[in-house]
C-alpha cells in the first residue's frame, strides 16, 4: 500500500475562490478521473478518499457543510459519484445561462488555430444547455472564424457537418502555412528604433512613422529607394517596388537588387547615407552619434505570426545603425523568475518571461512528457535576442497549464536544445505569475512633513479650583544647550510651540533626555506633573485585541499607516495653551499643539482620530497607527484609497518611512496579523528567546509577564510549561534555580517559537466552546470551523477546589461564557462538556439544582446556548483544566456579589446553641437571674436594676 501511495503523482488542490469556478471544477474533476484510469484506481472508497485528499482545505470545508443525507448514495450509486454530483450541484447554481449564451455568441477566433478555437467553443457551449450543441458550435465557428474561405464553405454548404467543416479548416490552415513558407524572404525579424527615442516600437508602426515623416518633408529632395535604387516613395506604395519579392544575386536574400545590396563591399560605404527611410540618418548627420550601444544579456523571445497583409511581410533586411534585432542571449539566470507549473498534470519549472510572446518547450523536455502530446505543424517564426537566425520549431501542441491559483489552455512550441521552458507574458499573466506594477495614485507635497487637523481644535478641561504652580527653571548643561536650541527652533518653525508673553500662572520645567538611537541628539520633554493635576482626563475606549479578532475576520491584505508626529498634528485651542507654558534658557514658550506630556493626550488623540476615520470601511486606529485591511486585493485597494483621500481632506500627513502597504501579514498591536490568523510578534519572541537566565524571583515575574502576553493565548499547555517557574515567585519558596528550571525555560522558549496560529473570529460562522473542570483548574477553548480562536484557563481557589466534580464543570461553563462575553453575547452557540449531567441541568429549565449551581445557571441566562456532551478524550479543554494558568478570578463585581451572598446566608440562618452557651448567657442577664431567684425563693418583688416589664411578664406566666 505504501508503494502504491508513493507512486501516485502530485495533483494540485482546487481553488474555490477564483472566477469561473464551475468551468475549472469540471476540468479539474475530469483530469482527476483520468488519473484514476491511468493508475488503475477503481475502488469506490479509495477514489472518494483521494478526491478529498487532493481537493484542498477550501473544498473540504464545503463538503463538510453538506448534510449527511446528501452524501448517502442510493441504489446503484457509488460514494464517489454521489460526492461529485453533490459538488456539481453546489457550483452549478453559480452559472447564469443567459450570460453564458451571450459570452458564447461573442467568441471569435484570434491568432490561435482552428483546433484551439473549437476547444474554446466546446468548453463554453457545455455551460449553455443547448439542445443541439454540435449545431450551435458549427454556427459560431462559421460566424467567428478568421478565415473567409472557411466561412464561405460553411455558408455555401448548409448541410456540412461540424467534423467536415473542421477538417476543411485544418486543411486550409496547413495549405496556407506551406504556401507562405515557399515565399519566405529569409529575412530575420527585427525591431526598429528611432534615433530620437529610447523606446522600441513595432516594425509596422516604425515604418508608418518613417513614411509619415518622409511625406511631410516638402523641403527635402527626392530620396532613393534602398531596395531597388529608384525614386522613393513609390507612387503606388511599397508593393509596387520593382525589388518586391525579388532575390538578390549578390547575397541571395529577397526584396532588393544586387546594385543596392549592402552586403556587397562596393555598397558598404554608401549604405549609411541617403536612400529610403534615411530620415533618421540625415538627422543624425546633423547631430553626430556619441553613444555606442553595448549588447547586454536580455531575455526576450518574440513570435511573428505569418500574416496575409503583405505590407507587414515586406521587411527591409538592411543593417543600418538604427536597427536592433530580437535575439537570444545566455546570461546569469540565478535571479530569473522561475515557477512550478503543472503541464497536463506534470510539474514543470518554467521561466516567466515578460518579453516573450510565445510559450517554448525544449525537445528534451518534450520527450520526457508522459504521455507525449501529438505535435501539429508550426507556422510561426521565433526570433530571440542575441542571435542572427530565427528559431525553427519542431511543432506545437495545445496544453493545459495550471498553478495553485489559476489555470488556462495555451499553445506551446517545441524547439531544439535542452534549455529551460519559457512562458510568455500573456500566459504568465493569466496564471497570475507576473503582475503589472501600477503608478502611484496618491502622492502629496506634504509627505513626511507636519500636518494639522483642519476642522477642529483640542480643548483641555482645566479645573480652575486647583492652585496654579510656577516652577523654577531647571538649568540645562552647557554642552547640550546647542541641541536644545535646535529642537526649540525647529518646533517653533513647525508651529508646535510659540513664545509665551504676559503673566503666566502655570510654568513647568523642561527635562532633556538623550536619544539612545541618535547619539548627539536630545529629546526636550516638559515636566507636566504639577499641571496635570489641574487637567481633567477624558475617558475613551481603545479597541482591544479581542475586538480586532472580530474586525479582521476574512481579511487577506493589510496596510499600516503611521501619522507623522501624530499628537503634534492636533491644534490646541487658545484658551488651553496657557497651562502648557514651560521655561528654557531662551525664555518662556507654550505649546500650540497637543503633546505627550498632557495626561489626557492619549485618550484625546485616540478619540479624535477615530472620529476623523469614522465611516470608512476596513480601517481601525490604535493611537497614531492606522490599520487598513480588505478581504481581497480590490477591497483593500478601495479601502486604502478612501483612507488616503480622508487624510488628505483633513490635512493629516504620514511618516512614509514607517508605513507598510499591501502586505499579506504585518505587525500591529504587538501581534502578527495575517490571512490565516494571529501569531505572536517575532520581535517579542526574539526578545524572550534571547533572555538570560533569571537571577531572582522578581526577574522570573517579569519574564512570566512578557510570556503571558505573547504566548498565553497561543499555547494550549501554557500553564503546565510555566509551573516550575511560577513556583519560584511564591514568597514561601526559597530562591533556588536548578536544572529543572532550565529545562522548563528551554521547553517554553521552544513552544513559543512554534506557537499556534489563532484564527479570526467571524460573527457569521457557528461558534463552539469546549469546557472542562479538574480538581486544580477550569478551562475553555473557543473555536469556529474546527479552528481555534482563543485558549483560556485559570486555577481554582482553595474553596473552589473543594467543590464536587459536577459543580466544577458547571463553574467552567459559566466562567467560559462570561470570559468570552465579547464573542458570545447576542449570538447562538454550542457548549461541549465531558460531564453528561450538565446537559439536562443547563438545557432543562425544570431541573432540580442546588443553590450554587442554580445561581451559575441563572448567570448564563443572557446567553443563547445549547449544552452538548462530548467525551473527555475528544475535548481539547481537558488538558488545559488539569494544567491551568495560576490566576484567580475574578472581577470586582463578582467578588462583591459573593460577599453579599455570604452575608445574607449568614444573617438569615439561625445558629444552633449548646446548653453551656444558654447557661452562661443567662447568668450574664440581670433580669433572668432575678427571675431564677424569685422562683427559688417565691419572692417576686422587683429589684431596682431589673427590667420591670419583662419581670412582670414572666411573673404572670410563672405557673404556666
Amino acid at each position: 500500500m505504501a508503494e502504491q501511495l508513493s507512486a501516485l503523482p502530485t495533483y494540485p488542490s482546487f481553488d474555490c475562490s477564483s472566477d469561473g469556478v464551475s468551468i475549472r471544477w469540471s476540468k479539474w474533476i475530469a483530469r482527476l478521473e483520468n488519473l484514476f484510469v491511468a493508475f488503475n484506481i477503481a475502488n469506490d472508497k479509495r477514489k472518494k478518499a483521494l478526491l478529498l485528499t487532493y481537493a484542498g482545505n477550501d473544498l473540504n470545508d464545503i463538503v463538510d457543510s453538506f448534510p449527511a443525507a446528501d452524501l448517502t448514495p442510493r441504489d446503484g450509486e457509488t460514494h464517489f459519484q454521489k460526492l461529485v454530483d453533490r459538488i456539481n450541484e453546489h457550483f452549478n447554481p453559480q452559472i447564469n445561462r443567459e450570460y453564458q449564451v451571450f459570452t458564447f455568441r461573442q467568441l471569435t477566433q484570434t491568432s490561435d488555430s482552428v483546433d484551439i478555437f473549437y476547444q474554446q467553443l466546446k468548453r463554453h457551449a457545455s455551460l449553455c444547455n443547448f439542445a443541439n450543441i454540435e449545431s450551435e458550435i458549427k454556427s459560431q465557428l462559421i460566424t467567428g472564424c478568421k478565415v473567409n474561405k472557411v466561412r464561405e464553405k460553411g455558408l455555401s454548404n448548409p448541410g456540412i457537418t461540424l467534423s467536415d467543416l473542421l477538417q476543411y479548416a485544418r486543411t486550409f490552415e496547413l495549405t496556407a502555412s506551406y504556401s507562405r513558407k515557399m515565399h519566405e524572404d529569409g529575412a530575420v525579424n527585427r525591431l526598429h528604433r528611432s534615433a530620437t527615442s529610447s523606446q522600441h516600437q513595432p516594425d509596422r508602426r516604425h515604418h508608418q512613422l518613417r513614411r509619415s515623416q518622409a511625406s511631410h518633408r516638402h523641403n527635402q529632395p527626392t530620396e532613393q529607394c534602398k531596395n531597388c535604387g529608384g525614386t522613393w516613395p513609390h507612387e503606388k506604395g511599397q508593393h509596387s517596388c520593382p525589388a518586391f519579392n525579388k532575390q538578390c544575386r549578390s547575397c541571395g536574400k529577397f526584396n532588393h537588387f544586387s546594385s543596392v545590396c549592402r552586403s556587397s563591399p562596393r555598397n558598404t560605404a554608401r549604405s549609411g547615407t541617403g536612400g529610403r527611410g534615411s530620415a533618421s540618418s540625415s538627422s543624425s548627420s546633423q547631430q553626430p552619434r556619441s553613444i555606442k550601444h553595448k549588447p547586454k544579456p536580455v531575455h526576450h523571445v518574440e513570435q511573428h505570426g505569418e500574416c496575409d497583409n503583405n505590407d507587414a511581410s515586406f521587411i527591409d533586411d538592411g543593417n543600418d545603425a538604427d536597427t536592433e534585432y530580437v535575439f537570444t542571449a545566455n546570461g546569469n539566470s540565478n535571479q530569473l523568475p522561475r515557477f512550478k507549473v503543472y503541464l497536463n498534470g506534470q510539474q514543470t519549472t518554467f521561466l516567466a518571461d515578460s518579453g516573450a510572446t510565445v510559450n517554448l518547450l525544449s525537445r528534451t523536455d518534450y520527450e520526457s512528457l508522459t504521455p507525449k502530446p501529438p505535435l501539429s505543424p508550426s507556422n510561426v517564426r521565433i526570433s530571440a535576442y542575441g542571435n542572427q537566425h530565427s528559431i525553427r520549431a519542431f511543432g506545437q501542441f495545445c496544453a493545459e497549464l495550471h498553478t495553485n491559483t489559476a489555470s488556462c489552455s495555451a499553445t506551446i512550441c517545441v524547439v531544439p536544445g535542452n534549455e529551460k521552458p519559457i512562458l510568455s507574458w500573456s500566459t504568465s499573466q493569466t496564471l497570475k505569475l507576473l503582475t503589472t506594477v501600477h503608478c502611484i495614485e496618491h502622492k502629496t507635497q506634504q509627505e513626511n512633513q507636519l500636518g494639522k487637523l483642519n476642522d477642529r481644535q483640542i480643548k483641555l478641561h482645566i479645573d480652575e479650583t486647583v492652585q496654579p504652580v510656577a516652577q523654577h527653571y531647571r538649568r540645562v548643561p552647557v554642552h547640550v544647550r546647542k541641541h536644545v536650541e535646535e529642537q526649540i527652533r525647529k518646533d517653533e518653525e513647525l508651529g508646535v510651540i510659540e513664545k509665551a508673553t504676559g503673566p503666566t500662572p502655570w510654568v513647568s520645567p523642561i527635562v532633556v533626555v538623550p536619544k539612545p538611537k541618535s547619539p548627539g541628539k536630545v529629546r526636550v520633554c516638559v515636566d507636566m506633573r504639577s499641571a496635570n493635576k489641574a487637567i481633567r482626563r477624558e475617558r475613551h475606549a481603545t479597541p482591544t485585541l479581542d475586538e480586532l479578532k472580530t474586525m479582521l475576520a476574512g481579511a487577506k491584505v493589510f496596510s499600516k499607516l503611521d501619522l507623522n508626529q501624530g499628537y503634534n498634528q492636533l491644534e490646541l485651542a487658545e484658551e488651553s495653551r496657557y497651562i502648557t507654558t514651560f521655561s528654557t534658557h531662551l525664555g518662556l514658550y507654550r505649546y500650540r499643539r497637543l503633546f505627550f506630556g498632557v495626561n489626557s493626550a492619549s485618550e484625546i488623540f485616540q478619540e479624535t482620530i477615530r472620529q476623523v476615520l469614522s465611516g470608512l470601511k476596513g480601517v481601525v486606529n490604535i493611537s497614531d497607527d492606522i490599520l487598513c485591511y480588505g478581504t481581497s486585493q480590490q477591497d483593500h485597494d478601495n479601502n486604502l484609497r478612501a483612507l488616503m483621500q480622508r487624510l488628505r481632506e483633513k490635512d493629516l500627513t504620514l511618516n512614509t518611512d514607517k508605513c507598510e502597504y499591501n502586505k499579506k501579514s504585518l505587525e500591529f498591536l504587538g501581534h502578527i496579523f495575517g490571512e490565516d490568523g494571529i501569531t505572536p510578534s517575532q520581535d517579542k519572541l526574539k526578545t524572550i528567546l534571547e533572555l538570560p537566565t533569571p537571577t531572582n524571583a522578581s526577574e522570573v515575574r517579569s519574564l512570566l509577564g512578557m510570556m503571558n502576553f505573547c504566548g498565553a493565548h497561543f499555547i494550549p499547555n501554557y500553564a503546565t510549561l510555566t509551573h516550575e517557574l511560577r513556583l519560584l515567585t511564591k514568597k514561601t519558596t526559597p530562591w533556588s534555580w536548578n536544572e529543572k528550571h532550565d529545562a522548563a525555560l528551554g521547553t517554553l522558549k521552544a513552544e513559543l517559537s512554534k506557537a499556534t496560529t489563532l484564527a479570526y473570529f467571524n460573527p457569521g460562522k457557528p461558534t463552539e466552546i469546549y469546557t472542562h473542570g479538574s480538581p486544580v483548574g477550569i478551562s475553555a477553548v473557543l473555536t469556529q470551523d474546527k479552528r481555534i480562536i482563543q485558549f483560556a484557563s485559570r486555577a481554582l481557589t482553595p474553596t473552589e477546589q473543594r467543590y464536587s466534580q459536577t459543580e466544577r464543570e458547571a463553574l467552567a461553563i459559566t466562567w467560559a461564557c462570561e470570559y468570552f462575553h465579547i464573542y458570545l453575547f447576542g449570538a447562538t452557540f454550542t457548549v461541549y462538556t465531558d460531564h453528561k449531567p450538565l446537559v439536562s441541568m443547563f438545557n432543562n429549565p425544570r431541573a432540580q439544582l442546588s443553590a450554587r449551581v442554580e445561581r451559575w445557571v441563572l448567570r448564563t441566562q443572557p446567553y443563547e446556548m445549547t449544552v452538548q456532551y462530548r467525551p473527555g478524550f475528544d475535548n481539547p479543554a481537558d488538558y488545559l483544566s488539569r494544567h491551568p494558568v495560576q490566576q484567580h478570578p475574578s472581577s470586582r463585581e463578582e467578588k462583591i456579589a459573593e460577599e453579599y451572598l455570604h452575608y445574607v446566608v449568614d444573617t438569615s440562618t439561625p445558629k444552633a446553641m449548646t446548653l453551656d452557651t444558654v447557661i452562661s448567657e443567662t447568668a450574664k442577664d440581670v433580669t433572668l437571674t432575678a427571675v431564677i431567684n424569685a422562683i427559688l425563693t417565691s419572692d417576686w418583688e422587683a429589684k431596682d436594676d431589673v427590667d420591670t416589664k419583662t419581670f412582670r411578664t414572666l411573673y404572670l406566666c410563672r405557673s404556666a
